[in-house]
């Protein structure tokens, strides 16, 4: 079973601003996921970037520590959020690394963070102004936002199962996928809302809203209660570059972009013999192991598409670089020993997301530290002389080539 976007032709007759034209629609590029996935090549992140930037986040205090295990990293104008799911909440650090504030207050009340959900957290990259989607132990999924003095400004509890969220065009994007498990009297055909649009004051954008529609069977609760289908959350994306945005649903293997209120197929990914989310999570499937791979992130840069597969029954994760003029090539990033994952001198480099070309991810300061003897890149060996292994991830910055 699949979603399917329907559309009219106003939305599909996008007018070009400066001269009228509409927008040509141009066929899906296939990725060739499974040819990627094979070809195993041991590369530098510095291969594929022009520059690399280092940003080491200094420790001022307890209340400024990060124990290592970041979730979320998010940009603004003049700061870094990070956010670190062992030592909540949000920690604020200026673009030297100097650490400034705190952002939220950890609780189980209204409005307080018990949860900050992996990617829902977003950024106004002009006005400092901080976004996050967060639940609590009351049943509330509420987002906040937060200004560049740490107050909030704005809330809104208008979610339902919000996934992930973006800025685009100067509004938030948030993928609010609703499952067939809270709306069991679904019918066939019903319209399920996909995308809910927001101004920066958190204002419903009902114009640009994008639904979907459901195709196939709904199950119903029965009395044995065996429970209800629902989409698997972990394989939607919504993913911004600050130019473009990139929405795949679940069960899905087309990635579109939206644009001004529609959405069209951009990639077409081509998982060829691994398993695809539709056969991942059907009933009575087997799954293949050595075959167990799906895609769950997309970073697309001006010539690079870095994608995010994860592995199911232990498989480990991979992160598969594709050219996006040759579409059908790619491959899977290895390191030293052939351990997959991107590295930097041979130290492992997380990437969190991509915007205006530049990859932003972190390093871990033990791993720095460990390895400073073996490290080439002079500001990254300049960095580590410094470092010492308890100290807090380094945020990198990586502009990719064009």
């Amino acid at each position: 079973m699949r979603l399917h976007f329907y559309t009219t032709l106003s939305l599909l007759a996008v007018c070009l601003a400066s001269s009228g034209a509409a927008t040509a629609q141009s066929a899906p590029k296939k990725l060739d996921i499974e040819k990627a996935i094979d070809n195993k090549k041991e590369i530098d992140l510095s291969d594929i970037a022009g520059d690399i930037t280092f940003v080491p986040l200094k420790i001022a205090g307890e209340e400024s520590l990060i124990d290592g295990n970041i979730t979320a990293v998010a940009e603004s104008k003049n700061y870094y959020y990070v956010y670190d799911s062992n030592v909540r909440p949000i920690k604020v650090f200026d673009k030297s690394g100097k650490f400034v504030a705190t952002r939220g207050v950890f609780g189980r009340g209204p409005g307080e963070l018990l949860i900050i959900h992996h990617g829902v957290i977003v950024t106004d990259h002009e006005r400092d102004n901080l976004y996050l989607k967060v639940d609590n132990s009351l049943g509330e999924k509420t987002m906040l936002a937060y200004n560049s003095a740490g107050r909030v400004f704005a809330r809104t509890t208008a979610l339902e199962n919000a996934l992930d969220v973006s800025w685009s065009g100067g509004k938030i994007v948030l993928l609010n996928n609703l499952q067939q498990d809270r709306y069991p009297d679904l019918a066939v055909g019903d319209p399920i809302t996909l995308l809910e649009i927001f101004s920066p004051d958190l204002k419903p954008d009902p114009g640009g809203t994008v639904r979907s529609t459901y195709k196939g069977p709904v199950r119903k609760k029965t009395t044995e209660g065996d429970g209800f289908f629902s989409y698997p959350g972990a394989f939607n994306i919504l993913s911004g570059n600050g130019r473009t945005l990139l929405v795949k649903e679940a069960r899905s293997n087309t990635v579109n972009y939206y644009e001004n209120g529609a959405l069209r197929p951009a990639y077409e990914l081509d998982m060829g013999g691994y398993t695809v989310p539709e056969k991942a999570f059907g009933e009575n499937t087997p799954v293949e192991l050595g075959k167990n791979y799906a895609v769950y992130q997309i970073y697309e840069g001006d010539k690079y598409l870095i994608l995010d597969a994860a592995g199911f029954d232990g498989m480990p994760k991979l992160h598969l670089v594709i050219d996006r003029s040759d579409p059908s090539g790619g491959f899977a990033v290895t390191g030293p020993g052939r351990k997959p994952g991107l590295f930097i001198d041979g130290i492992a480099f997380t990437p969190m997301y991509i915007r205006d070309n530049r990859l932003v991810g972190y390093m871990q300061a033990i791993d720095i530290a460990d390895n400073a003897a073996a490290i080439k890149n002079p500001r990254l060996k300049s960095l580590a002389a410094n470092l010492d292994e308890t100290d807090n991830p380094v945020i990198v910055v990586a502009t990719l080539k064009k």
